[in-house]
């Protein structure tokens, strides 16, 4: 069986090392491959996808719940992050049921994707849908991490722009903090791993100190149905528009779909 992967980032390494696990060959094609611009927005795995990773806590806080339902808190943050009149979003609802986690290191996970994989990465710049059911049909499967609209360009969604600000700082303990209170213009802390990321909602101004470095992170909030195409999966943060935006999750979402067809 061989699977063929649009997208060298995370998402696509790890759809690789999913197709691996399983006895599959792989090649994966990126417009542009480079390791090092790889990372941004990925912070922390739920499970070590079969890669030798060493699990740690991460500590969970949210700031001004209280008295508050859970209905509310997920209303609230949405609000604070995508701006009002959108849905609830749960993951600062996963924050309040579970205070600590055990996770793992997604730059870790990273150099060892590239280790294993980098050399199956070929140069190519997917230009429409034409080019990747052409692929299909030499190689059997596509999995897609790629952005969506490079593929469906007409169907519609909607998205806003986030700033999160990054700076490095001594290692400790990891934790991430989540704030909905008003007038707080960031929603999102976090000490990972030797990083501090501090993220601010749409409309926010963020604030950049010394040795900080602001990055804009587009967030997709709504989008029209992605038709079904045989032989094609669509997965990662931007090629599937929807939650597998974790590397693990595209793990398993590859796990799956690829066992189906085997």
């Amino acid at each position: 069986m061989e699977v063929a992967i649009l997208g060298a980032g995370p998402s696509g390494m790890m759809a690789a090392h999913a197709v691996r696990m399983l006895g599959g060959q792989v090649v994966i094609f990126d417009r542009d491959p480079d390791q090092t611009r790889r990372s941004s927005g990925v912070y922390f795995l739920h499970s070590a996808c079969d890669l030798t990773l060493t699990p740690v806590t991460v500590r969970h806080r949210v700031t001004g719940a209280m008295g508050l339902t859970v209905e509310e808190v997920a209303r609230r943050y949405s609000a604070k992050v995508y701006g009002p009149g959108n849905s609830p979003k749960t993951s600062v609802v996963s924050a309040l049921a579970t205070p600590e986690v055990v996770a793992y290191n997604a730059e870790e996970a990273l150099a060892q994707l590239w280790q294993a994989y980098g050399d199956r990465v070929q140069r190519w710049a997917i230009s429409g849908l034409v080019d990747v059911l052409r692929l299909r049909d030499e190689v059997g499967l596509v999995v897609s991490t790629i952005p969506a609209p490079t593929l469906f360009p007409r169907v519609e969604y909607a998205s806003v722009q986030c700033s999160v600000v990054v700076r490095q700082v001594e290692r400790e303990k990891p934790w991430v903090e989540y704030n909905i209170e008003e007038g707080v213009s960031w929603y999102r802390r976090a000490s990972l791993f030797g990083t501090e990321t501090t993220e601010y909602g749409v409309g926010q101004r963020a604030v950049v100190g010394m040795g900080a470095v602001e990055r804009v992170v587009t967030k997709v909030v709504g989008r029209g149905p992605l038709p079904p195409i045989e032989g094609l999966l669509l997965t990662g943060r931007y090629g599937a528009w929807d939650k597998w935006f974790l590397t693990d999750r595209v793990y398993q979402h590859v796990r799956e779909w690829v066992q189906q067809r085997a």
